[in-house]
């Protein structure tokens, strides 16, 4: 069991860093800041991170996980097609980032820090090296797949999707999810 205190300081981090990354780019976000904000001192902060980029890109990480676990979970019970599943899964992605819409701007946009870029393509390359992986055993018919390469082939086109769409303001986020879901490949369905 975690200890009380640790999840406290670890809501507190999350808060503070969602709350100053949606204010200006994680690259001009102190520790001092981050501790300030969370009601701790640097050192503990330096107890659980090496910087403000790792623990925006570790607490992003957690929302997808929770994305993810969903999706594995309704995968493993077929109550609905893979398509209604892949559509559900991206639509939650959509809304996590449409709900933070200002801190992902400012963090998959920042030019000086790219840690929240590189978790999102891990996050997805994961998760897509796993639909892949029982696609490809599912269908042996498809032969030898280079499954890193095109795992993260997958993580990078939709993170960029991702970030295009940062850019244009006036683009519904159901027109992302429906272009997402369109774009990936049939395995993922």
């Amino acid at each position: 069991m975690v200890d009380s205190r640790i999840l406290q300081t670890q809501s507190a981090l999350t808060k503070a860093i969602f709350d100053l990354a949606s204010e200006k780019p994680v690259s001009e976000i102190a520790v001092a800041e981050v501790a300030r904000r969370a009601g701790i001192n640097r050192a503990t902060f330096y107890n659980h991170y090496l910087s403000p980029g790792a623990l925006l890109a570790s607490a992003v990480s957690r929302e997808l996980d929770r994305v993810r676990a969903a999706d594995y979970a309704q995968r493993a019970r077929a109550e609905e097609t893979t398509d209604a599943t892949t559509r559900r899964t991206v639509e939650a992605v959509v809304a996590l980032v449409e709900r933070n819409r200002r801190m992902f701007e400012l963090t998959l946009l920042d030019r000086e820090d790219a840690s929240v870029h590189r978790s999102l393509c891990q996050h997805f390359e994961i998760s897509g090296r796993h639909i892949l992986e029982n696609f490809v055993r599912t269908h042996p018919e498809m032969g030898e797949m280079e499954l890193d390469v095109i795992a993260r082939f997958v993580a990078e086109g939709i993170t960029g999707s991702i970030e295009w769409w940062l850019q244009k303001p006036n683009m519904a986020p159901d027109r992302l999810a429906d272009a997402i879901v369109s774009a990936m490949p049939q395995w993922f369905h």
